[in-house]
């Protein structure tokens, strides 16, 4: 006879592999149903939401071209994103509050592997030798400076609130009531993080995805000098790291729905809920992309300076808060 121990250990493996793979299948899924929707809003059919899994496949069948000034950093980088971008999906409680990776899910663990990403994509770009590449990779470095300030001031926040920067202690006790709407101060962390997540995943008003004009591109300037299988990696550890961000928020202030133990109809429901989170954060996003024009680069630090204020005001309410 099984003992509650050994259940225990079962649900904690199998979601412990279980929610990250349900993120790497879905990626460009997510990416696929918010291209959809942003045409679908703008009154065009628009491409299928299968459309980024066959652009993927077609890119891991063409010819590889490299650049000949690059070196073996330039060759080595993709690998080296997709498996740091992959580790992240390993750490987030995607539909279950437990895991066998739990103890690394530190908030700042994670956003240092997206600053170590950053730091490796401007280095490698660097090396391409060209000067399109190498304005793109300076604005990165420039974003990069702007956006990490924020995201400790965010983790910062929400370790006075819940007393622990580690993702499952703050699922554990979020998982059952709506931490966003009881607490101010979550609220207001609520709204930085919605602006982190628009420059960390290089999305609109920060940057457009779809453009192909080299003077206005930071993320995809960086990706001009790869093809073939290389840019198929770091095409889809872009789409990816929508995802994991997507999941991230709603793992932080819309936990609820998450399943707490290993019955089967807990997991579907557990599905279920993350799937329309999802489905409704992409909805808002294209709504919201399709309602706003890209900023010009030197008006960007005006909005994060905006999320660094509200974060700062949410560590200051939680202060006061506690005072009262």
């Amino acid at each position: 006879m099984l003992s509650l121990s050994s259940l225990h250990l079962d649900s904690s493996f199998y979601a412990s592999f279980l929610s990250p793979l349900l993120i790497l299948l879905t990626a460009p899924l997510i990416t696929g149903v918010l291209n959809k929707l942003r045409s679908r809003i703008e009154s065009r059919q628009g491409p299928s939401v299968f459309q980024p899994y066959y652009d993927l496949h077609k890119l891991l069948n063409k010819e590889l071209i490299l650049p000949e000034a690059s070196s073996w950093i330039f060759r080595l980088f993709p690998y080296f994103v997709l498996i740091v971008t992959v580790l992240v999906s390993f750490l987030l409680p995607v539909f279950f509050d437990d895991s066998l990776f739990a103890y690394f899910s530190d908030l700042i663990f994670i956003f240092a592997l997206f600053v170590l990403v950053a730091f490796f994509m401007v280095l490698a770009s660097f090396d391409a030798g060209t000067s399109f590449v190498g304005m793109g990779s300076a604005r990165e470095a420039f974003l990069v400076s702007l956006i990490e300030p924020v995201a400790m001031l965010i983790v910062f926040a929400l370790s006075m609130e819940f007393g622990s920067s580690n993702l499952f202690n703050i699922v554990r006790q979020n998982i059952s009531g709506f931490e966003l709407f009881s607490h101010p101060s979550s609220f207001f962390v609520a709204i930085a993080f919605l602006t982190l997540i628009l420059a960390e995943a290089k999305r609109l008003p920060v940057d457009n995805p779809s453009t192909h004009l080299e003077l206005t591109m930071i993320h995809e300037a960086l990706l001009l000098e790869y093809s073939g299988k290389y840019l198929a990696m770091l095409e889809y550890a872009s789409m990816l790291k929508l995802s994991i961000l997507l999941s991230l928020f709603f793992s932080l202030f819309f936990s609820w729905g998450m399943a707490q133990n290993a019955g089967f109809n807990v997991l579907v429901v557990a599905l279920i809920t993350w799937g329309l989170k999802m489905l409704v954060s992409t909805f808002f996003i294209a709504l919201y992309e399709k309602s706003t024009a890209k900023l010009r680069l030197f008006k960007v630090p005006e909005l994060l300076s905006f999320a660094l204020v509200i974060s700062l005001i949410a560590i200051f309410a939680h202060y006061y808060i506690q005072l009262w």
